[in-house]
């Protein structure tokens, strides 16, 4: 009989109070392994360079690495670190800058928030893409000896490697920049003392990057702000150009409540692209895990700025990320709101794109965030994009392309897996016709299959649909029924007004810790 590893219970306190000096030390040994404490009978919480082993204290080997890493309740560990997260946030409630920066540098040294940051990253899809250094950790012992070679006191970024993307739009190409693991462990640290100050500080409007809110909030406030017959006839779609790429620098050390040093090293890492680095003057990196806070920051006060300057003019903000429309009373509003906006970009490096910003009546219809809004005899219409149910016929076109010659179960098992996504963001909106178009268009490429199935020799065959319960209590990857478009349930997604900080807890931080979490962590 397999017996499960016994837990390890490591003070509290121990992981707050390791020094510079020993993480310098750790960071340096030949074998790059940490001291954990056997036990809460372990009372001496700083260890100094040089100092030899107790009985409470010992270095596990390989495979004692390997079990800790896996047994690790990372749940908890979130919690206890959500805690130091309140605390940040009350103090940025209270606008107490010499608070927010105690507390943050607290978090950042603390065992906890590095571990949970070395985890992140390994657990994010691109923690498989290198750097420039080439490095991965593929491995347990890998990433605990990552938790010891974090250097924040003595910080320097390398620089970026530059990769370009598609945009979506025509031929542009999208730069993305991609830190090496070291730098992203660092900046998702830094980006967990950082989020409670951008939550709290945040508008009520923004919905890109905050925790607990989508896409779909931002479409539930802009039905309420157009849905009624007395709403706004107008609405400004605005588009920042290459907004990651142009935020001043010196706005951002300015204005960002953080490590100053390091907001500096990855502000001014550089990116290599050819075989040469070259400098960055203005932006963010795209692909860094602090840019989003970063620039979420930066354009945060749009929405108080607009509520005191147009008073009574129907004037609301809805925000995702650089995406945002403001409605107006008429189209003289509109055009003194994107002014407005245009000042309030510019005193950050940033400004609006003339070609892609554009005052529009709502009754002719406009596009965000892959929704087209439209108003017909007074009710807003909301249904997915045009452009959006392209690149999704388009996926599954190239899916049956690249499954002529195979068997039905796969195809059916990867067309369900684009089906049920695809859905997933557009069941709130109810768009029956659109649906049932994509299921016309999904029986006519399947149909063209099964004649080259035909031609080619073969037996293909497609069970049809079965209709019921949309494939529910069924793995992604089944394959014993096809999905339909049209069997999508309808989930209404509220509309909450007013924004709701996470971190806020009417519970003290002190009473929530006695009551719920011991001075020790189980893993």
């Amino acid at each position: 009989m397999e017996t499960k590893p016994r837990p390890f219970y490591i003070p509290l306190s121990y992981f707050l109070a390791v020094t510079p000096a020993t993480r310098r030390a750790w960071k340096h040994r030949s074998d790059a392994t940490p001291f954990i404490a056997s036990g809460p009978a372990c009372t001496d919480t700083r260890h100094k360079k040089g100092m030899t082993q107790s009985s409470h204290i010992h270095r596990p080997g390989t495979e004692s690495l390997v079990v800790l890493w896996s047994v690790i309740d990372w749940g908890r560990v979130r919690r206890q670190v959500e805690q130091a997260q309140c605390a940040i946030a009350e103090a940025a409630a209270k606008r107490d800058l010499a608070k927010i920066e105690e507390l943050q540098e607290a978090l950042v040294h603390s065992l906890l928030a590095r571990m949970l940051a070395v985890h992140t990253v390994s657990q994010n899809r691109g923690s498989r893409t290198a750097g420039i250094d080439g490095e991965r950790w593929t491995t347990q012992e890998e990433l605990f000896a990552g938790v010891f070679a974090i250097e924040t006191d003595e910080y320097r970024s390398c620089p970026l490697r530059r990769i370009y993307i598609p945009k979506g739009t025509g031929d542009e190409l999208r730069p993305i920049s991609i830190p090496t693991l070291d730098d992203r462990v660092v900046q998702t640290l830094y980006a967990l003392a950082l989020q409670p100050v951008a939550e709290t500080w945040a508008d009520r409007c923004s919905f890109g990057f905050q925790r607990g809110r989508s896409a779909k909030d931002a479409c539930a406030c802009v039905r309420y702000c157009l849905g009624r017959r007395s709403s706004p006839g107008w609405v400004l779609e605005g588009d920042i150009r290459n907004c990651f790429d142009t935020i001043s620098h010196e706005w951002l050390c300015r204005n960002i409540p953080m490590n100053q040093k390091v907001l500096t090293e990855v502000l001014k890492a550089g990116y290599l692209e050819h075989g040469e680095v070259s400098p960055t003057e203005a932006g963010v990196p795209q692909g860094g895990p602090l840019s989003p806070f970063l620039a979420n920051m930066a354009l945060d006060g749009m929405e108080n700025l607009l509520n005191a300057a147009f008073k009574r003019k129907k004037v609301h903000l809805a925000r995702y990320a650089d995406d945002f429309i403001v409605t107006a009373d008429t189209e003289a509003t509109a055009h003194k709101v994107m002014n407005t906006i245009a000042s309030f970009l510019a005193e950050r490096g940033m400004a609006l794109s003339d070609e892609k910003t554009k005052i529009t009546r709502v009754s002719d219809g406009f596009d965000f965030l892959g929704w087209h809004f439209n108003k017909s005899r007074g009710d807003l219409v909301v249904a997915p994009t045009a452009r959006s149910v392209e690149r999704v016929q388009e996926r599954i076109r190239t899916t049956i392309h690249a499954h002529r010659d195979s068997d039905p179960d796969p195809l059916i098992g990867n067309l369900n897996l684009i089906v049920r996504s695809w859905c997933s963001y557009h069941n709130h909106i109810r768009p029956r016709e659109t649906f049932e178009a994509l299921d016309r268009f999904l029986a006519d490429e399947l149909a063209g299959w099964k004649e080259h199935g035909r031609s080619a020799g073969r037996q293909a065959s497609l069970k049809p649909p079965r209709m019921g319960d949309a494939g529910e209590g069924q793995s992604p990857g089944s394959t014993n029924r096809l999905t339909r478009f049209s069997e999508t349930p309808y989930r209404p997604h509220p509309y909450s007004s007013g924004g709701i900080n996470p971190y806020l807890n009417p519970v003290s931080l002190s009473e929530k810790s006695s009551r719920q979490e011991p001075d020790f962590l189980v893993l």
